[in-house]
């Protein structure tokens, strides 16, 4: 089996607080946060 792979930390780019996700963002709280956009 292979071993699972770790996700990388992160800096937040609003309030530099540290959160694990495979790309550079915002952290949960920040994300939270801010208004819905449309896509």
């Amino acid at each position: 089996d292979p071993a699972p792979t770790a996700i990388p930390l992160q800096d937040c780019d609003r309030c530099d607080r540290v959160f694990r996700a495979p790309e550079p963002g915002h952290c949960r709280d920040c994300r939270e946060a801010e208004p819905y956009r449309a896509a």
